[in-house]
Formats: C-alpha cells, structure tokens, sequence
C-alpha cells in the first residue's frame, strides 16, 4: 500500500495517517534508513517479519516496474 507521512521541516515531528497509528505504529520505534529510504518498524516486529515484510514491498515495486514499462510502450 502506498501513503502519505508528513514531516514538519521547522520542528521535524511527523504525522502518520490514523491508519497507522491504528495498526500500532505510535510511541517509540525504531528505523532503518540508507539514502533513498527509510523503513519505521512497528514496534512489535521482529528482524524476520520486518525482512518479509520489505520482501513484500520489493516484489510490489517490481510489479509496478512492469506495469509502468507496460505503458509506456503502448503510447
């Protein structure tokens, strides 16, 4: 699923869409970040669920990969 977080750029506090915070991503919590990405973890994840999890946003990108390549050689 794709969403929207925003940063305040003054105060750096970020807002999660109530969906989140439903879910239980709220309080403290850990992330993983490199220059393009970063990943928050819920907090009651563990390093295997988290890299399903990411395995499951790569295979989603691919597809949109496919879908956009598809496309654009149809115009």
């Amino acid at each position: 699923m794709k969403t929207k977080i925003k940063v305040n750029p003054k105060t750096g506090v970020l807002y999660m869409p109530k969906h989140l915070l439903d879910d239980g991503f709220k309080g403290e919590m850990n992330a993983l970040t490199n220059a393009m990405t970063f990943t928050v973890i819920h907090p009651e994840a563990d390093f295997q669920a988290v890299k399903q999890s990411l395995q499951i946003l790569i295979d989603d990108i691919e597809m949109r990969l496919r879908r956009e390549t598809k496309s654009n050689k149809s115009k």
